[in-house]
């Protein structure tokens, strides 16, 4: 994946402006999620899709639809017209600034293709990296399917799998910058340090999945009588999920503290990665008692982020020891 140096630090830049985006696309799904926004589009198209209703006859058709689904019957059986536009303005957003993603990844890669500024094997993986973004559009949508008909949410599973691939983009483009900007000796054998470094980026992964299915399994309470025949979260899952969720989280804490404590030399990546999982606790308790969910709920997703990519930073700078 070697390019030379004039080409690859123009590379990198735009590989690290697109991870910028992802992170912005991954806080929008996350207000999409915590407005209730996220069923308000009930087709997909991945074209004509782009442009919004333009005229009153077009919003009366999509209000029409959403009318139809479990959602608005059972959770939204008020709303008028004003608030359904406030909903769909969310959701087509989200929508939207994934096809600019699309679009910034794109005409980029071609551009650079063209110039003869990639190397074969970097050619590869960002195409790889295209397709996995490509994919990610159908398993938002497969996501959105779930909640049309027989919930009155989305699948949590799906939610989780549509979360994971957002940060599988997001660290793919990360660390094929970074590769970029300071190659590693990839056929050097792994330290310890890195090994545990490694461990500690899936377990924040593992964690990224789990915050997905507690969202997920939150178990609207509805009386019984209105949601029967519906697949609703039950109050069982979601605690088994929050439990899981709260124990892996005390211990990455201690985890994280205590493989910057015990190292032989502080480095600025691995005390930026304590510091950030300190934050993200904090974080994580200011949303649980917040009684601004949607500032506390994006605040807390912004932090997982943080944590994830310094985890990330952290990894390749290990990794560099041998370079």
């Amino acid at each position: 994946m070697q390019s030379s140096s004039r080409t690859a630090r123009p590379v990198a830049i735009w590989l690290l402006c697109v991870a910028a985006l992802i992170c912005a696309m991954i806080l929008l799904g996350g207000a999409t999620r915590l407005t209730g926004s996220g069923l308000s589009m009930t087709q997909w198209r991945p074209i004509t899709g782009i442009l919004p209703p333009l005229s009153a006859e077009d919003w009366h058709a999509a209000f029409a639809l959403y009318r139809q689904i479990p959602e608005y019957r059972l959770v939204n059986p008020d709303m008028d017209m004003a608030g359904f536009q406030r909903i769909y303005w969310w959701e087509w957003s989200h929508r939207a600034f994934g096809r600019l993603i699309g679009l910034a990844f794109l005409v980029p890669l071609v551009w650079f293709a063209i110039r003869r500024q990639l190397s074969r094997p970097l050619f590869g993986r960002l195409a790889v990296i295209f397709l996995l973004g490509a994919l990610q559009g159908g398993i938002g949508w497969y996501m959105v399917a779930s909640g049309l008909h027989a919930r009155v949410d989305v699948d949590p599973y799906r939610l989780a799998l549509h979360l994971g691939m957002a940060f599988l983009l997001l660290g793919l483009c990360l660390h094929t910058a970074l590769a970029l900007l300071r190659p590693t000796a990839a056929a050097a054998p792994r330290t310890r340090q890195q090994w545990l470094a490694g461990a500690i980026l899936l377990a924040i992964f593992a964690q990224i999945l789990l915050g997905a299915l507690v969202a997920g399994s939150r178990g609207d309470v509805l009386p019984p009588s209105l949601t029967e025949g519906l697949a609703l979260p039950s109050p069982q899952a979601s605690a088994f999920w929050l439990a899981l969720h709260q124990s892996l989280a005390y211990t990455l804490v201690a985890a994280i503290l205590l493989y910057a404590g015990l190292a032989r030399a502080a480095t600025p990546t691995r005390l930026s990665l304590a510091a950030a999982i300190l934050l993200q606790a904090g974080l994580g308790i200011f949303a649980l008692v917040s009684a601004l969910p949607l500032a506390a709920g994006l605040l807390h997703q912004a932090g997982a982020m943080l944590v994830f990519l310094l985890a990330l930073a952290h990894f390749h700078a290990l990794q560099q020891q041998k370079a």
